[in-house]
């Protein structure tokens, strides 16, 4: 079964809208630069507590980031 990684794009798509790098993205998320990295890579998802902080971080509502 394929996951689908939807947010992960939408998010990496957001990351590079607004210039933002990973280190930066990492450290205002709290969310670990290697465990980010993988996300941002498709290859392990976001998890749903991960969520908030990287609509906060991004500048986005959290409808936009999961495109509701």
């Amino acid at each position: 079964m394929e996951e689908d990684f939807s947010v992960n794009r939408r998010v990496s798509r957001l990351r590079r809208r607004s210039g933002m790098s990973r280190d930066r993205l990492a450290a205002m998320t709290g969310i670990p630069y290697g465990h980010l990295c993988r996300a941002l890579a498709g290859r392990r998802p976001f998890y749903a507590d991960e969520l908030p902080a990287l609509a906060r971080a991004l500048g986005v509502s959290m409808d936009e980031l999961l495109e509701l």
